[in-house]
Order: C-alpha cells, then sequence, then structure tokens
C-alpha cells in the first residue's frame, strides 16, 4: 500500500513533466530544463488526474480487457492537455482526450503497437535502450497529439471554447 501511495504522488507529476518536455521539443521552440520541472508545480493536479485516470481505466479493464485497452487509448492524451493547458482539471483534461481520440483509437493503438519492437530491444539491453526508446516514444506521442487536436478542431469534436485561452509570457511574466 505504501508503495501504490508513493507511486500515486511521483507518476502524476512525472507523466505531466515529460509531456511537458517533449510537447515543447516536438514544437519549433527549444525545450529547457524549466520545462520540465515547471510540471512539479502543478503536482496536486498531476496527481488527481493520474488517480482519475487509474481508477477509470482499471475499472474498464475489471469488465474485460479489450474495453480497458480502449479506454486507455482514450486517456491517452491526458497529460498532453494538461502540459499545455494547466487550468484544466483531471476530470476536464479525460473528457477532452476522450473527444480527442474519438475515432482515431485504431490509429493509436498501431501507434503504441509500433513500439513493441523497441520494448522486446530494451529487455534485450537490459533497459539501456530506454535511453533512446523513451525519448522516441514521447516525441511521437507530443506529435500525435498535436495532428489529433488539429483534427478534433477541424471536425467540431472540439472548439476553441473548449480549451482555455493560453497566457502570453507578458501575462505570466506579470504573475510572477
Amino acid at each position: 500500500p505504501a508503495m501504490m501511495i508513493l507511486s500515486l504522488l511521483v507518476m502524476g507529476p512525472l507523466l505531466l513533466a515529460i509531456c511537458r518536455y517533449f510537447l515543447a521539443a516536438s514544437s519549433p521552440k527549444r525545450p529547457t530544463v524549466s520545462n520540465f520541472f515547471s510540471a512539479f508545480n502543478d503536482c496536486l493536479n498531476a496527481c488527481w488526474a493520474y488517480l482519475w485516470q487509474c481508477l477509470w481505466t482499471i475499472l474498464w479493464l475489471a469488465l474485460f480487457i479489450v474495453p480497458g485497452i480502449i479506454k486507455w487509448l482514450s486517456y491517452s492524451m491526458q497529460f498532453f492537455l494538461l502540459a499545455e493547458y494547466p487550468e484544466l482539471g483531471a476530470r476536464r483534461s479525460l473528457e477532452l482526450s476522450k473527444r480527442l481520440t474519438a475515432g482515431y483509437k485504431w490509429e493509436l493503438f498501431v501507434t503504441v503497437l509500433s513500439f513493441s519492437g523497441w520494448a522486446v530491444l530494451s529487455i534485450m539491453t537490459f533497459g539501456i535502450a530506454l535511453l533512446y526508446v523513451v525519448p522516441y516514444y514521447y516525441t511521437t506521442m507530443a506529435q500525435v497529439y498535436r495532428y489529433l487536436k488539429e483534427q478534433a478542431l477541424i471536425d467540431g469534436r472540439l472548439t476553441a471554447a473548449d480549451l482555455p485561452k493560453k497566457r502570453s509570457a507578458k501575462t505570466s511574466a506579470a504573475k510572477r
């Protein structure tokens, strides 16, 4: 139980930090170390998001494996949404993730499955290959997120009103 609680407290902020860093890495601007560590400022939000996502995934997996995998794919963009829009809460980001991935679960599944060879290679190299695979995976998923968001806005599954307004650099600096 103690490890489970520790996992819930660490994994949420860590996932948010990774998604925020690789979202910046997949854009024209260069990521910085502060991109990574700034996610720990949203620690509570990240913990709730991770707990909420785990809860729903486990509940769906309890039914059957296939619905659980489908729902896991539905929820897969939650932390990228939180990385780009920190104002979203756990529930709202999960809802928007479902809308973002609607109609694209098969493509997401194939994308995730395409990394299975890399997973085998990582096992064979006792984890050394993870130094390459993890950044490759998260950069790919950041690009998938950008594509899904763009398509959702075009298709009308998502509107600009659904997403919080991004803060300008001047506004962010003034708040500090």
